[in-house]
């Protein structure tokens, strides 16, 4: 059975962005968890979660800050990219 729901503007759901292309394959390579790297950022480990799932696009700066504390460049963790998971 198939429900339709109504959904008025304020309410639109739209396609998530994927920000995080390599960062899960670098924490396994590096053998870190979510909270091994929260902790090098000073973040919390649910924010890094959010990264990994696509449901936050970390700022610029933190993009960065995350990078580093991988020992890799930006442009290598982070991509535009549209999800086809959802």
């Amino acid at each position: 059975m198939i429900k339709i729901v109504s959904i008025n503007d304020s309410q639109q759901i739209k396609p998530k962005k994927n920000t995080n292309i390599g960062l899960s394959s670098l924490l396994e390579e590096k053998g870190l968890t979510q909270a091994d790297l929260a902790r090098l950022v000073s973040v919390d480990r649910a924010y890094i979660c959010r990264i990994l799932h696509g449901l936050e696009r970390p700022p610029v700066p933190m993009m960065i800050k995350i990078a580093k504390a991988l020992g890799v460049d930006s442009r290598i963790v982070f991509s535009e990219k549209s999800t086809d998971k959802c």
